[in-house]
This record gives C-alpha cells, structure tokens and sequence, in this order.
C-alpha cells in the first residue's frame, strides 16, 4: 500500500507544545529528532539531502526524463567532509538549506506520529503509516489528533507542496572561496555530534573537534517533560518508564551486592512495572560464587547470573553483560552502589527523548556503619544525596598526581561548576588532569546499545584498575556522542578494603593502565 499520511498546520510553537503533552498522556515519550533537508539543482538534475541525526538520505530527479532514484546511506564521521565535496564539485555548490527538528512518536515499527518545528511553512504535525497491518493504529492516532487540534487544520499532501514551492528562499553556498563549510551545515554538524573535518584523525584529534555543547536539547526537554534537563527536580509519573537492562560486573561482593540489587528493587516504580527492569550480573571470578549469595527468585525483575570461572576484568565483564542483555537502554553500575529511589525513571526518560548521549550521575561515599547500609533502610529506598564525594564537582589535586596530563603545580578543580555542566568541556579541555573522556565513571552511567554498536565495546586491553572507563568514553566521544550530567538522581558508593590485592598494586595497575590509553588515543580512528 501506499503510505497514508495526515498533514495538521499548526497555529504555534504553544499549541504544538500543548498538543505534544496531549500525545505524550496517549503514547508515552517522544524522541527528539534533527533533520537538516539541502535542496539543490544542476542542469535539469534536482537534487534533494536529508540529514535525520546521523543518518542521511537523497533523492535525484531529472526534470526532464522525470526519472529519479531515492537512496537512504549512512555517512560516517570519517567521510561527511568529502560527502559535501563530492557535492560541490558535481555542480550542486548552490542549495537551500533548512534546518528543522522534531518530536517523534514510534507507535510501531510502520506508523509514527511526528511534530516538526521551524519548517519553511511553519510547524507540522503528521500521522505516518506504511502498513494494511497498522491501519488500525493509524486511524486510532489521526481520529485522536482530530479531536484535540481545533480549528481542523489538516491539509493534503499536495497542499504542502504548493506552499513550499510558493516560498523562495536565498540559495547558499555549501563551501565558500575558503574551502569552509556553511555556517547551517556546522551548527547541524556540532549539535549531532558529527565531525566535519578532514578523515584519517586519531581518536584523540576527534575529542578536539567535539564541542559537548548539547544546550539545544534543554528546551525541547523542558517541552516534552515540563522540567529542566540540568534541574534537580524530579519526574512525577511512572509513566515515562522503559524497558532497561542493568549490567553489574561482581567480584567478592558479597557485602554489597544484595544491598545494590535491593536499591534496584525500592525504586519509586510501581512494582508491577519493575519487570520492564532486566539485571544481568557478571561473577567474575569471585571466591564465593554470587549463585550462593543472590536468589533472583527473591526479587521482582528477572535476573540473570553469569560466572566466569576466573577473574577477566571489568571490560570483558561488561562486555559479556552486554552480549547477554535484551533491552536497548543500558544501565552499568558496579556491585558497591546504591542507586537514589528515582535513578532508573531519571535515566530511561532521558534515554527516550534525547539522542546519542551518555548520561552519568554523581556519587556520594558512605561507610558501612551509615544508617543506609543496614537491610531495613535500603527497603525504603534511598533520597538523592543532598552532597557528593565526587571528583566532577570539586577536587584538590597534588602535583604527582597521576593523570592524561602532568600537573605544573598542585590544583583545585571544580568541573561541573567551571564548565556549565560539561557544555564547555569540550574540544579537548583539560581541567587539572582531567578532559571530557574521564567524566564517564564506571560505577554508574547510561546509554543506547545503538551507541555501543557504533562506536564499540570496552576495550579489553586495560588489566586492572582504571582507565578502561574513560577509554569508553573516548569512544563515544569521538564517535560523536554527548556526556550529559543527571543531576535530579544520584548514587551512593559503599567504601570498602580493595577486593584484589593492595593499594599499591592498584597504583601500579592505574598508571599501567594510563600509559594503554594514551596509546589507544593516539590511534586512528576506524569505526
């Protein structure tokens, strides 16, 4: 069949506001979606690009034969330069550019509900269906949205047409005499995370050209939800909960993974919701296996255990939990963290809504004589702590402190403050010994499985402790993804005795590990 589809024109930016409140009560969360559209003419070749996120998709019609050929492609970041080059040189240098983003509603895999915002003839609103199969989706969706928009402002297909082409718009250069992109084509580039320069980088040369700047997402985020995304305030609505697989690598845990495993359980989540929550805890080697310590049948979400019988490390732990895992958000906390009551809603929302970013929480270190500790208070489930122990917000650093970077003298550091949340951390900034890479911590963030797909697993060359976090940071980071702070959760670090060997073996571990990262760094980039 031919896709059906449903054009509303709206009056505003408020109604579509208030109309995307309406759809969320119906259909749950919305993803937020940039499109960059370029339309271009060579001859009698019309030439029309649309950039969604990442992806990118043409389409090629010559006016005169009226024959034409539609492509969906992935440009990577290792080529997107040369992808506008090609263009210039093929004559297309002269385009339109539009620049648009959207809330989109995937209620199955063939029909979708989408708002547009800033289109060349205003905001849009459109029902989408592919499918005889999903026709009774389709017709549920467009018999609601009829209701809640009033005046009826739907419009043809054809009608859309007419009005775009009624509309002229200046044409721009895609290069200028300089060789520089257009300025629409940069700002696109840097809020999806692509890279625009030249190809054959190493990693290192990615992370100074990714800004981390994602304050273009705090609006819609604030639309969508009616909160600010950096606020403390917390989300109200259970409604807003998706399926999760939590990954807890375990090794001589014993004192602490039943609590980590109880503060999953008292989440402020209804527990018939909790089934959504799936927990996959990798025993790496410990001397009392976790099978004699951790009852699954005792709590409400499945668990899965898996052993090895010798110990192979945080990566190679983390990696099998991925290999395992069904559900497409990702959660990796360790086996000595206590998660705030409202943690999992915090980090699916933002999963939902916003694309290719890793999103990380602060920790705050309790003893195991603190009141939290005791079985009866992880049963109430834990507050957000109301201070951190955390090196993100503040840190004294002596000189010999070891890091990515040598410190001239000893300093006092305080990221999330200095750097307006991470917005101005990146393009390769150090603060003391710290850059963008080392603010993924692995006791507790989050993220897609589409992200790891792109840019890959833990790298299983670190031995020990340390580095192995921030290496996967680096790869998302120079895979284009951003790291955003959750501030309205946080965690709570249990202290305890080193579970393998000694402080001093450790030390040695970390600055092993630190010379691997700044090997791995300076490789070129390959995904």
């Amino acid at each position: 069949m031919k896709n059906k589809q449903t054009l509303f024109l709206l009056a505003s930016e408020a109604e579509a506001v208030r109309i995307a409140r309406e759809i969320i009560n119906i259909y749950g969360l919305p993803r937020i979606t940039n499109k960059l559209n370029i339309y271009g003419k060579h001859g009698s070749t019309q030439l029309g690009i649309e950039f969604c996120n990442q992806e990118c998709s043409f389409k090629i019609k010559d006016t005169h034969t009226l024959m034409g050929e539609s492509r969906s492609i992935r440009v990577e970041n290792n080529n997107i330069k040369n992808f506008f080059k090609s263009l210039a040189i093929a004559g297309f240098n002269e385009v339109d550019i539009g620049h648009i983003h959207l809330f989109m509603w995937e209620l199955d895999q063939l029909t979708n509900i989408t708002i547009s915002f800033k289109t060349f003839i205003g905001t849009m609103l459109a029902i989408n269906c592919e499918s005889d199969k999903t026709t009774k989706i389709y017709r549920k969706a467009k018999a609601f949205i009829n209701k809640v928009i009033q005046p009826n402002n739907e419009i043809s297909q054809k009608e859309k047409s007419k009005l775009i082409s009624s509309i002229t718009l200046p044409k721009e250069t895609i290069f200028n005499q300089y060789q520089v992109l257009n300025p629409k084509i940069i700002k696109y580039a840097d809020n999806n995370g692509i890279d625009i320069r030249s190809p054959n980088e190493t990693i290192n040369a990615r992370i100074e050209g990714f800004s981390n700047d994602y304050s273009f997402y705090e609006k819609p985020y604030e639309q969508i939800t009616g909160i600010k995304l950096l606020s403390t305030q917390k989300i109200n609505t259970t409604h807003f909960l998706k399926n999760m697989s939590i990954v807890i690598p375990c090794y001589n845990s014993n004192d602490t993974i039943l609590k980590t495993l109880y503060s999953i359980e008292y989440q402020d989540i209804p527990k018939s919701q909790l089934s959504k929550i799936e927990v996959v805890i990798i025993d790496d080697g410990s001397i009392e296996p976790v099978v004699n310590i951790v009852s699954p049948d005792v709590f409400t979400f499945p668990i899965q255990i898996i052993r090895n019988e010798k110990n192979l490390g945080l990566s190679s732990a983390r990696n099998i939990g991925i290999s395992v895992s069904q559900h497409d958000h990702l959660l990796f906390i360790d086996s000595d963290i206590l998660l705030s009551k409202n943690y999992i809603l915090e980090h699916s929302a933002r999963l939902q809504i916003i694309p290719n970013s890793l999103f990380v929480s602060l920790k705050k270190n309790i003893s195991r004589n603190h009141s939290f500790y005791k079985l009866d208070s992880v049963k109430n489930g834990f507050p957000v702590p109301e201070s951190y122990d955390d090196l993100r917000i503040k840190r004294f650093l002596p000189r010999d402190k070891p890091g990515i970077r040598v410190l001239d003298s000893e300093s006092y550091i305080e990221i999330i403050a200095d750097s307006n949340y991470f917005k101005k951390f990146g393009h390769g900034r150090y603060m003391g010994i710290y850059n963008l890479p080392a603010m993924v911590i692995g006791h507790n963030f989050s993220l897609s499985r589409e992200m790891i797909n792109k840019a890959g697993l833990f790298n299983t060359s670190f031995k020990g402790w340390g580095f192995e976090d921030t290496f996967f940071g680096a790869q998302m980071i120079s895979n284009g993804n951003f790291i955003i702070p959750v501030l309205s959760a946080g965690v709570y670090h249990i202290n305890h005795p080193p579970r393998s060997g000694s402080d001093r073996q450790k030390q040695q571990e970390l600055k092993s590990n630190l010379e691997q990262y700044k090997q791995l760094v300076h490789q070129i980039y390959q995904r």
